[in-house]
């Protein structure tokens, strides 16, 4: 046991009410703010101010599970990590107006849907790293202008849907880097317009399907460095390469078969960007440098050279507002 010592009550006594009430005033704030705080910021989620002088937040939500739209409206940096989600749903930020960056680090996500990324104005950087994604659907990332940046780094993905990416404009850096693609379908990447670069790097693509690049215009630089790729089609690097001032594609890995025999007649005359020039080290599975191959070795059989360059039937995409081709008017949401 011990004694508690008597206090002498004269040196917290307090001078005179006004001097009471004044501290029980302070000490409400102190707790209304720390109410506040907490009521705003998700369980599982750090929200810091940006600064001093600004109500914007970073937010830096960790295992989450489930995807919930319940941060804060004045978020500007938004970061989900190490969470697990089935599917990130449609119209997920449209309404987060001061949002600026999402990024998703050592996540697993089943389904991006239609519309997840759309008529985001003022967004700024979208990023997945170290991902798991199992389908991207059509318009998942659309109508974005004058963002800065889309990237994916060491991330899989199984499947890229019709009209993944589809009407971004002004974009300054498309990214994919360390990346796994199962299947990227035909038009996958489409109306990509006056974007500075567009870089797939370090990577492999099992199939890349016909047209899966279309109407493209202006693209300043697009890279193809140390990819691998198992199935190539056509309407998909030659249609790159018509479009892009300039063009690189260096020590890549084709499947060298009747379907892939269109890129012989398509390269023919680009000798500035074509994946022929010897010292791009670009080469044939188990064949050795492509620049010593021709077609007939490729494919001996001239009937089949047209495997890799199939017709195909019109496929309009849906839209995820009314101002479908004009993204900075005010939108009606998706709903599908």
């Amino acid at each position: 046991m011990f004694k508690l010592k008597k206090l002498n009550m004269d040196v917290f006594k307090l001078r005179n009410r006004r001097d009471f009430v004044y501290c029980l005033v302070v000490l409400l704030q102190i707790c209304s703010v720390s109410a506040s705080d907490d009521e705003l910021c998700p369980l599982s989620c750090e929200c810091t101010r940006e600064d001093n002088t600004t109500d914007a937040l970073n937010v830096v939500c960790d295992s989450f599970y489930q995807f919930t739209g319940n941060i804060p409206a004045n978020t500007k940096y938004l970061v989900y990590q190490n969470s697990r989600f089935d599917y990130l749903p449609m119209n997920a930020f449209m309404d987060y107006k001061l949002l600026k960056s999402i990024s998703f680090v050592n996540a697993s996500i089943g389904t991006v849907r239609a519309c997840s990324f759309a008529e985001l104005e003022s967004m700024e950087r979208i990023s997945f790293e170290k991902c798991q994604i199992d389908v991207i659907q059509g318009n998942a990332f659309s109508n974005l202008g004058n963002i800065d940046e889309v990237i994916f780094r060491e991330v899989s993905v199984n499947d890229i849907t019709s009209f993944a990416f589809h009407n971004l404009t002004h974009l300054d850096y498309l990214t994919f880097e360390k990346v796994y693609i199962r299947l990227i379908n035909r038009y996958s990447f489409q109306q990509l317009n006056n974007i500075k670069r567009v870089k797939f790097a370090n990577s492999r693509i099992d199939y890349l399907r016909t047209s899966g690049f279309s109407k493209i215009a202006n693209l300043t630089d697009v890279q193809f460095l140390n990819i691998s790729f198992g199935s190539l089609h056509c309407n998909t690097l030659d249609t790159l390469a018509e479009n892009t001032n300039t063009m690189t594609m260096t020590n890549l890995l084709f499947n060298c078969t009747c379907g892939l025999a269109w890129m012989w007649k398509e390269f023919s005359n680009e000798s500035s960007i074509s994946p022929f020039a010897s010292q791009n080290g670009n080469t044939c599975a188990g064949k050795g440098d492509i620049s010593g191959i021709g077609v007939a070795q490729a494919c001996p059989d001239a009937d089949s050279r047209g495997e890799g360059c199939q017709p195909l039937l019109p496929s309009p995409p849906h839209s995820c507002s009314k101002n479908y081709d004009e993204p900075l008017n005010p939108v009606t949401k998706c709903m599908l």
